[in-house]
């Protein structure tokens, strides 16, 4: 028999809200960053506790933001180790560039089922662009994306979680 209190805590834990904890970056900053960008780069050691924390609870998700080399060479082999998946949000113009993926490391990344979306083309605020602009950050770096993973791109992550009308409209 389900008492009553036993069937709102069934409904309670129906309803939770998915948490997601979206990071920068992982262990020493190799580049000056913008403070912003500081408080979602984490140490390694705090970072691997917060995936041991996380494992098991399908109401997380993990995000990472921007293509940054560590996600790659720190996280990926973290989240492989503990069974995990998550998105990375890359920036289709940094790829190669020192201190962020490679295109050989995004190919990587995907491969071990990963999940890959675009942040734009160069990290720029998506907001008040001019059109062509526009459709470089969102449409741009999702072709490169896609050339680079070899599938279909259709998840973004806005830079600075800045977004309107028309950003909406060209997603």
């Amino acid at each position: 028999a389900v008492s009553k209190r036993d069937g709102c805590c069934r409904r309670c834990f129906l309803r939770v809200s998915p948490i997601i904890l979206n990071f920068h970056g992982v262990g020493p900053v190799p580049r000056n960053i913008d403070e912003g960008e500081r408080n979602c780069w984490l140490e390694q050691e705090r970072f691997e506790a917060v995936l041991d924390l996380a494992r098991g609870q399908a109401h997380v998700e993990l995000t990472f933001d921007d293509g940054n080399a560590s996600d790659g060479e720190i996280v990926l082999p973290a989240l492989l180790r503990r069974g995990l998946r998550a998105s990375f949000f890359i920036c289709s113009g940094r790829l190669d560039e020192p201190t962020f993926l490679s295109r050989a490391q995004v190919r990587e990344v995907r491969a071990q089922g990963m999940s890959i979306g675009s942040h734009g083309a160069n990290h720029r605020s998506w907001r008040h662009l001019a059109p062509a602009e526009l459709c470089d950050e969102l449409e741009g770096s999702r072709r490169v994306l896609e050339t680079v993973c070899g599938i279909a791109v259709d998840a973004a992550a806005c830079p600075f979680g800045a977004y309107d009308r028309t950003v909406l409209a060209g997603l």
